[in-house]
């Protein structure tokens, strides 16, 4: 996996993530339009985005395209388990917007903040053993 110092912190942070996606994708949803149109849009893009960065730092970016894929599997296997609960509903559009994020968060975490989480944990692992 990883050679972080910090490892199962950084994995139950990260499995702790995925969980409060799932509680939040089947929970139900407030009655009425949105206040700002198509606004869930965007949570999906950012919630995708932050969850496939921190599972391609956590794994060091090795296996990019295979966090992509099971990140976006668990996305879509949850749109699918919306169409079974009467207060959700799946949408093509949350996929689109949950795989447009993870795509992004793939690219900001291969070229723009590349070794983000090893900074942090060599940072707080100093902190932790002072």
């Amino acid at each position: 996996m990883s050679s972080y110092q910090l490892n199962k912190m950084w994995w139950f942070f990260g499995y702790l993530g995925l969980a409060l996606i799932l509680a939040g994708s089947l929970a139900p949803s407030d009655e009425g339009p949105p206040p700002i149109p198509h606004f869930d849009k965007v949570i999906h893009f950012t919630g995708y985005l932050i969850a496939t960065f921190y599972f391609q730092q956590l794994t060091k970016n090795k296996k990019r395209f295979l966090i992509f894929i099971l990140i976006l599997t668990f996305s879509g296997i949850i749109e699918i388990l919306q169409g079974y609960f009467p207060y959700r509903q799946s949408s093509f559009l949350d996929l689109l917007a949950n795989a447009v994020g993870g795509g992004a968060g793939t690219y900001l975490s291969l070229k723009i903040f590349k070794d983000l989480l090893s900074k942090l944990d060599h940072t707080f692992s100093n902190l932790l053993n002072r």
